[in-house]
């Protein structure tokens, strides 16, 4: 088995699709970025977007198909990443690190407009840390803000399996996936 990355993500908001831009404007440079909400046909609020930027700000400035395709409400999260594992090489413009952990959260929380990217797992073993502050960036969330965003993704690679895992305050729960479901 290859070694694991980890990467512990903040997750700050939530922010409308306007305080984001400043909030990345402001105080992020490199970043995650997730939109919830719910497009018109939908009933429940569900994460709907995952994306990753070398510039959260200049991203997020320009019009975005995650916005214009929540019509019933839309928050916008931003995610810096903590601390990791150094990684080798960098991929694409945006630093190894970001990129995986973005193919992460894609892969296993299954949002419906990055639809194009979640046919395939991660092509590394990535454990991916979740933790979600309120926009003065100081202060936890005592409760999960959204309850089916899971707190721990441990993937081992596409032959060895994964172990997905959500926190409750009262109990927990942990799927394992077999690598046949990949």
């Amino acid at each position: 088995m290859a070694k694991a990355t980890a990467a512990l993500v903040n997750w700050y908001g939530p922010y409308t699709y306007e305080t984001a831009i400043e909030a990345a404007k402001n105080d992020y440079t490199e970043g995650l970025y997730l939109a919830y909400g719910r497009e018109a046909h939908q009933k429940k609020d569900w994460i709907q977007y995952v994306g990753v930027s070398q510039n959260l700000y200049d991203r997020l400035k320009k019009p975005h198909q995650m916005y214009t395709q929540l019509t019933q409400k839309c928050e916008i999260w931003l995610g810096e990443i903590d601390s990791y594992k150094p990684s080798s090489r960098k991929r694409s413009n945006h630093s190894n690190i970001l990129e995986l952990t973005e193919d992460a959260l894609i892969y296993f929380l299954q949002p419906g407009l990055n639809w194009s990217k979640y046919v395939n797992p991660p092509t590394t073993p990535i454990t991916v840390f979740n933790r979600w502050w309120q926009t003065d960036y100081v202060t936890p969330y005592k409760k999960k803000p959204i309850k089916d965003w899971q707190d721990i993704i441990e993937f081992w690679g596409r032959d060895e399996g994964a172990r997905i895992i959500t926190l409750r305050r009262t109990r927990g729960t942990i799927e394992l996936r077999n690598p046949d479901t990949f």
